[in-house]
């Protein structure tokens, strides 16, 4: 029998356990956080360029896909500091957590324990591993979102349900244009759901008119950014990359030989055991639709994992919906607010273990971008010509210096810059295909920072013609020994 008066205390607890993974979210900026700041940074002072300004090569075409993002961090950075720049993290986090929720209780009938740990359970891996600094903490949100207007559509029937979406368009498109079709990978289960029951001439609960039209209506507004339809095509030449693949973790199919990889497959074994063992419940064709995109996306990339995420365990609330009685304790139970009071003393202590151990990455920077101010302070910019690694140029080029290569691997391709593909001779010089001497012929590097990793380490801590001019534990700056 449920006790009323436990209810108002449970929900409190609840909620606090399915926000408990916000602990997990680093305390670190993400490597990709410097060349998106400079990019804010510079759209502020010069507007949008339509060639890239930050390297030493010249004429490479150039957009900057996620100009709002960019504009949005320089400022908080600019007022706040990293401070700042993590309080949006964790808000966006926050609010991903919050929609999460809203619609775990829409497709589950307002089931509470249901909605509550799947909520947890999608938002544990999201904060582990993807929210970060990056645009990708808007874009989570905004897919939520759409498929909270979809569902409310779906039961309601009211065009007006589906008026947000057009908005969430001109967003995306402006904050992560390559992740802007994304929006109709997730419409698109919706409409076909339509077809098929029209074509079998069962009943389709909602008016399919209306889907068409607001669809063509994103479309259209995916038109209106600063680099009209180079934005929209963006994904589709900076994708499918294969140095890219090989060489970017989170570019690559899932492994086993990674912990994302196993923890995929994992969870992915899990919801097919889930539908297995439960073969006589009920689910709509709109979501098995989105679960078989949502795998294949995941199952081609790491950077798609967060999709599957949402598009194929969330709707496991609708399909355990009438199981949920019998899984968990009642709503409102002593016995269940004991357990839940267990669950609050776990967040505190690792919340107290988190801030303890998390305590350096407050730091503005890691170690090895202490080269990059060295630099700064015993060179004049405008006569450096650096070399870097893929991972260091970001900050180099924040601080006014021209690299070789930044982490913005997709700006190096051929296919974007319709010039050289910078990333491609990169990795073939760090495989050891290209000789050093010619690599270093073809540019007049004055300046070499290499990390211990770096191939160019081994070879110029040997080369006569090239000396150390600075060295830390993990990095060194060489320069031609004149």
């Amino acid at each position: 029998m449920i006790n009323n008066k436990y209810k108002k205390y449970e929900k409190i607890f609840l909620f606090a356990f399915m926000l408990l993974p916000t602990i997990a979210i680093t305390l670190n900026l993400d490597n990709d956080f410097w060349f998106l700041l400079n990019q804010g940074k510079y759209v502020v002072n010069y507007g949008f360029p339509n060639f890239e300004p930050f390297t030493i090569h010249n004429g490479f075409e150039f957009i900057i896909q996620q100009w709002l993002f960019d504009l949005i961090i320089y400022f908080l950075y600019m007022q706040f500091g990293k401070i700042g720049v993590l309080i949006l993290v964790f808000s966006m986090s926050i609010l991903t957590a919050f929609l999460i929720y809203k619609l775990c209780m829409m497709l589950s009938n307002k089931k509470i324990y249901l909605s509550t740990i799947i909520t947890a359970f999608v938002y544990l891996f999201l904060c582990v591993w993807f929210m970060v600094s990056r645009p990708q903490i808007f874009t989570y949100p905004i897919l939520i979102i759409e498929l909270i207007c979809l569902e409310k559509y779906s039961t309601e029937k009211k065009w007006l349900c589906l008026l947000p979406l057009p908005i969430l368009s001109l967003v995306l498109i402006n904050c992560h244009s390559s992740m802007w079709w994304m929006l109709f990978a997730f419409i698109l289960p919706y409409i076909v759901e339509g077809v098929i029951k029209t074509i079998s001439k069962r009943r389709v609960l909602y008016n399919q008119i209306p889907l068409y039209v607001i669809t063509i209506i994103m479309l259209c507004i995916g038109l209106i950014n600063p680099y009209g339809y180079k934005s929209i095509i963006y994904i589709f030449t900076s994708f499918g990359n294969k140095d890219i693949n090989n060489s970017i973790l989170e570019m690559g199919a899932p492994d086993v030989k990674t912990l994302n990889g196993v923890v995929f497959f994992i969870i992915l074994s899990l919801v097919i055991f889930i539908y297995i063992l439960n073969k006589n419940g009920k689910s709509q064709i709109r979501y098995i639709l989105l679960s078989m995109g949502t795998i294949f996306l995941a199952l081609m990339s790491v950077k798609s994992i967060p999709y599957f995420l949402i598009g194929t365990c969330v709707p496991l609330s609708f399909f355990l919906k009438n199981k949920a009685d019998k899984l968990f304790f009642n709503y409102g139970s002593k016995k269940s607010l004991t357990l839940i009071s267990v669950f609050l003393i776990s967040i505190i202590t690792a919340s107290i273990y988190v801030i303890v151990s998390d305590y350096d990455a407050l730091k503005d920077y890691p170690e090895t971008y202490r080269a990059i101010d060295f630099l700064s302070e015993n060179t004049e910019k405008n006569k450096v010509i650096l070399y870097t690694s893929f991972y260091d140029g970001g900050y180099a080029e924040y601080n006014g210096f021209s690299s070789y290569i930044d982490a913005r691997a997709e700006v190096f391709l051929k296919s974007n810059n319709k010039r050289k593909d910078i990333f491609g001779e990169y990795i073939s010089l760090q495989k050891g295909n290209i000789h050093y001497k010619d690599f270093l012929n073809d540019y007049p590097f004055t300046h070499i920072l290499v990390t211990d990793t770096d191939v160019l380490n081994v070879y110029l801590s040997k080369d006569d013609d090239y000396k150390i001019i600075y060295k830390d534990k993990q990095c060194k700056i060489f320069t031609p020994n004149k």
